[in-house]
């Protein structure tokens, strides 16, 4: 008899009817961990029971539910060097992963997409007194993840789901080159990029049934690199889209988040990799004559840290979304954006922290709330004597919303915190806010405003960061006949 998952479905792995020990307790092999990836399920156990390349499991219930989780295959290895000062061979790139449910019927529909992991670069051999040491061999790309659900069950159910989650696959670390005898060592290599992960998600009510719709996708982490030359490989970049609707006037809420990967690490000269930015316009969308919740987020990755090398950029963060609504009763949005850390480096600069900016317009019949949300990235720290850190990340809100009725529009932005040092603290970031609100009649609008300026960073034996300065100026606004509450 098939097992059940953790909500009480019972699980079928396609491919292997009879063989449900295949399938522990959430459908899937059981994991076991990556360096700087997703748990993965144990490949060879599936491949030996399921008996197919990737493996696809389905969460089958009675209480018509459906799960699809669908995992790339992970790269080849490189082969280390065989003979004096030979270099490593490159990694094969890591396997795409596709996970689709279109226009299911299920009340529950949700999809898992898992990039396979590029493959690790060879060690490059040993060097002797007349051959330098071989060079490292690449690691590989991680492969792609593309998650994509759609559901549209009969009227009746009280309410629908649909739920999208994409994970980049991890760049592949690059060899270690080969020691030198004499004549000198090999060369560092690149890491791999982390593979590109892309959710979106579509939910479809009938009559008064609840519809939520939610995707998030997370780009894949830069494989490492060692030794002068090389070069840690770049966070997977990640989209999002949703959207969801109900025909009778239903409840509809719509999320997504977007997170770049981080950068790689580079150890022993080699440079860090850079974390993804992130770009989000109008990802969300939705329609009801009832209440409609918007909510849309992005984060950078982080960089990557560099050992006697250059710290890896962090990824910035943008949140924007305009949406004029003439149906629902209340419509609400929310915006954020955070900036990634910056890079630290031993013996060299920490990276800036990455910025946050978000920015939200909503326009509606009845009532309105708005909320934009942005946070700078912290600096990276600068070890050692001749270390310099990086300073905090700037942070930038802007929200605007006009109703019928009720209004309310918040704005927040708070600067990254500065890198500490072994030298001096770097400065935090700045932060900007401004909101603005009106209601068409007579409708109280409550407008409110803040900015926090990022911390400076400490230091062991300089002197500290200096915080961020913040100066707001007719930062709020609005109109309305009936009560309006401005704050900054």
């Amino acid at each position: 008899m098939p097992r059940n998952n953790a909500a009480g479905f019972p699980v079928v792995c396609l491919g292997s009817p009879d063989r449900s020990d295949a399938c522990p307790s959430m459908g899937c092999p059981r994991p076991h961990s990556v360096p700087g990836g997703p748990l993965r399920p144990n490949r060879a156990r599936c491949a030996t029971r399921v008996l197919i390349p990737a493996l696809l499991c389905t969460a089958i219930s009675q209480a018509y539910a459906l799960d699809i989780v669908d995992w790339g295959i992970d790269g080849v290895h490189g082969i280390d060097g065989a003979f004096v000062g030979a270099p490593g061979t490159a990694g094969t790139v890591g396997g795409t992963s596709f996970a689709s449910i279109v226009l299911g019927t299920d009340y529950w529909n949700s999809t898992s997409a898992y990039g396979g992991a590029g493959g690790w670069g060879g060690n490059g051999a040993a060097g002797d007194a007349a051959i330098a040491g071989g060079n490292a061999g690449a690691g590989a790309d991680g492969g792609a993840a593309v998650s994509s659900t759609s559901t549209a069950p009969p009227e009746g159910t009280g309410g629908i789901f649909a739920y999208s989650n994409a994970y980049g696959g991890s760049g592949g670390s690059a060899g270690v080159p080969g020691a030198s005898g004499g004549a000198g060592a090999g060369l560092g290599a690149a890491g791999g990029n982390g593979g590109a992960a892309s959710a979106s998600s579509d939910a479809i009510a009938s009559g008064t049934d609840m519809a939520q719709s939610n995707s998030s996708a997370i780009g894949g982490q830069g494989g490492s690199s060692t030794g002068l030359g090389g070069q840690a490989g770049h966070g997977g970049l990640a989209t999002v889209a949703a959207t969801g609707s109900s025909s009778g006037g239903g409840q509809v809420s719509v999320y997504t988040t977007a997170t770049g990967g981080n950068g790689g690490a580079g150890y022993g000269g080699a440079n860090g990799g850079n974390g993804a930015s992130i770009s989000l316009v109008n990802a969300v969308s939705g329609s009801t004559t009832g209440d409609l919740h918007l909510n849309q987020s992005a984060n950078g990755g982080a960089g990557g840290y560099s050992e006697s090398g250059i710290a890896g950029a962090a990824g910035n963060a943008s949140s924007s979304l305009v949406f004029l609504d003439s149906g629902a009763a209340q419509l609400s949005g929310s915006v954020s954006a955070t900036g990634g850390a910056g890079g630290s480096s031993v013996g060299g600069s920490g990276a800036v922290g990455g910025s946050g900016t978000a920015s939200i317009s909503l326009g509606g019949v009845g009532n309105v709330q708005a909320n934009a949300t942005s946070s700078g990235g912290s600096g990276g720290y600068g070890y050692g004597s001749s270390g310099m850190s990086g300073a905090g990340g700037a942070a930038d809100s802007f929200a605007s919303a006009s109703g019928g009725d009720y209004v309310s529009v918040t704005s927040y932005a708070s600067g990254g915190t500065g890198g500490a040092s072994d030298g001096d603290g770097a400065t935090g970031g700045s932060a900007t806010a401004a909101a603005t609100g009106s209601s068409a009649t007579g409708g109280q609008v409550d407008v409110y405003a803040s900015a926090i300026g990022g911390n400076g960073g400490w230091s062991n034996t300089g002197h500290g960061g200096n915080g961020a300065s913040i100066s707001l100026v007719n930062a709020v606004s609005g109109s309305t006949t009936g009560k309006l509450s401005l704050s900054q």
